[in-house]
């Protein structure tokens, strides 16, 4: 009997974990997804996913992780004692972004790995379980070959057993439709959890001098929430921008585009930041962008997107005089080839291995039993098409 025959009888059942927040969307219980509570302590919320892993892993047989630490290390241990295969997405870097969050430092994701810094005892703790739980598993996929390399180096991956599945955006039909109905307003967007590490206090700065010596009437927007918010509305407050910066929570996908649609340029000026959505989401909308150099994309002015450096602020300042000058940013919205943005590669893979199509990954796709999904602290990417095929390659 073929492959494809016996995945037709007995299709695979699908073990997924990860969070289903999304960002400026409300999360509701729906039949199928698994939660544990973000709110919980570390330690229990591991515990509780381990556990309810136990009840789940017995009826699967593949494991897909959307992180791998919060939901990664507690399931893919379980996985491990089940001798499940095991499939984790890395868009992140929980240890890196912990790091700057909790000591307040300004240091890159690259400069983090390379200059090694002084780790208290749970930072090591974090190290050493991620490393562990990354080297466990079946196949790592990245969002880029940026951080690929990175983790490849730096937690000692085979590079065989690693791989790029790029991230896919998918505008919503009435935006797009409206593409050619832009607003002129000298309006530039940044959305986004409002984090240490995504630099917005040295932003607001140099925005605010950049616009006085230009004497612009141009407006900053920041969108979403965190727990820098407070820090920010008091710079905001005592350097007298009221007029000009306004704070504004989080928005659903369409008003969030729709808000894009309408801005001479969006910002993403994070110390690092691994392959924001927002970046594409632009593009495809005929948005120029101004983004940090340490970021896995690879777009540059030849597609409307100005690099900078986040912790220099004459470089910050130099991209902020280029987007409020009207010649310049007409240059790079003429720059920017939306269909061109998409990913290079059909098939979203690139790297260790580039699985073809076949009888059986399709039989797969037709005939899950079931996908399983168990919440926890991460935003997930949708189970699609090429992570089933890495599923059967696993089987």
């Amino acid at each position: 009997m073929s492959a494809s025959d016996t995945l037709r009888r007995k299709p695979p059942d699908v073990l997924r974990f990860g969070a289903r927040t999304f960002y400026g969307e409300s999360s509701h219980a729906r039949p199928g997804v698994y939660y544990v509570s973000r709110r919980w302590p570390t330690g229990v919320r591991h515990i509780a996913a381990f556990l309810q892993a136990l009840v789940m892993m017995r009826r699967s047989d593949v494991v897909i992780l959307f992180d791998h630490f919060s939901m990664g290390l507690p399931v893919g241990l379980v996985a491990w004692v089940f001798r499940r295969p095991v499939v984790i997405r890395v868009g992140g870097d929980f240890l890196w972004e912990s790091y700057v969050e909790s000591h307040r430092t300004e240091i890159t994701l690259p400069g983090f790995y390379e200059s090694r810094p002084f780790l208290n005892w749970k930072e090591r703790t974090i190290l050493f379980l991620a490393r562990w739980t990354l080297r466990h598993a079946s196949r790592v996929a990245f969002s880029t070959e940026w951080q690929r390399q990175i983790f490849i180096k730096h937690y000692g991956l085979l590079p065989e057993r690693t791989l790029v599945i790029q991230n896919s955006v998918n505008l919503s039909s009435a935006v797009s439709e409206t593409f050619a109905k832009r607003g002129t307003a000298i309006s530039i967007v940044y959305a986004g959890r409002f984090l240490f590490l995504k630099n917005l206090r040295r932003t607001l700065l140099v925005f605010r001098s950049v616009r006085q010596d230009l004497g612009s009437s141009a407006r900053l927007y920041l969108i979403g929430e965190g727990p820098e918010e407070g820090r920010l509305k008091a710079l905001i407050q005592s350097y007298g921008m009221m007029e000009y910066v306004y704070i504004e929570p989080p928005l659903d996908r369409v008003s969030l585009e729709a808000r894009i649609l309408g801005a001479a340029a969006v910002i993403i000026p994070s110390l690092s930041d691994v392959s924001p959505n927002l970046v594409v989401e632009a593009l495809e909308l005929g948005v120029p962008v101004l983004l940090t150099k340490h970021c896995g994309y690879t777009f540059g002015e030849a597609e409307g997107v100005l690099r900078v450096d986040p912790l220099d602020e004459n470089d910050l300042a130099r991209g902020f005089s280029r987007l409020l000058n009207s010649r310049q940013r007409s240059i790079l919205k003429q720059n920017i080839h939306p269909v061109a943005t998409r990913t290079p590669h059909p098939s979203g893979l690139v790297g260790g291995e580039n699985p073809k199509i076949s009888l059986e990954a399709q039989a797969i796709r037709s005939g899950c039993n079931g996908v399983h999904t168990l919440s926890g602290h991460e935003t997930p990417v949708s189970l699609g098409e090429k992570y089933l095929d890495l599923v059967y390659k696993l089987l």
